[in-house]
């Protein structure tokens, strides 16, 4: 509430659940305790492993999508610059559930920006993967992806 109250953003208490370093630990505590009214999913790793993390981005993104922010625990462990983690932290978490950090003043009505792109992947599979973005409103704060 130190750094979420000047932001303007209003954070409930959280749900703990502690688990073990474990990568089946933890998406087993995930699996039981994210839900349909789950709003946002923060994990505090206790290192940077890559198969780690992208075994709770796949959970959380593909299997049950639900907004996340990972961290290392490290990260939280320095005193002169916990403020300016947890500013950027928040920041990044109300982005990730709809908040619009900024906007800009587009003097053309009626505009929406558009994004295409795709990915052809040359191995044995060569399956193509399109991504697409476009803008939601005047001040190209909302944005749609596909």
């Amino acid at each position: 509430s130190k750094v979420s109250g000047p932001l303007g953003i209003r954070i409930q208490r959280a749900v703990m659940i502690e688990y073990e370093d474990h990568q089946e630990s933890l998406l087993r505590a995930l699996q039981h305790n994210v839900g349909p009214q789950t709003q946002m999913v923060v994990v505090v790793l206790p290192s940077n492993r890559k198969d780690k993390y992208d075994s709770i981005k796949k959970y959380l993104c593909v299997d049950c999508p639900t907004p996340s922010q990972c961290m290392v625990s490290r990260t939280l462990s320095r005193p002169q610059t916990l403020m300016t983690v947890a500013t950027k932290i928040a920041l990044q978490m109300a982005c990730k559930m709809g908040g619009e950090l900024w906007s800009v003043e587009i003097p053309l009505k009626q505009l929406m920006i558009v994004g295409i792109d795709c990915y052809h992947d040359a191995t044995a599979g060569k399956r193509s993967i399109g991504a697409l973005v476009a803008s939601l409103n005047q001040g190209m704060s909302r944005w749609f992806s596909k």
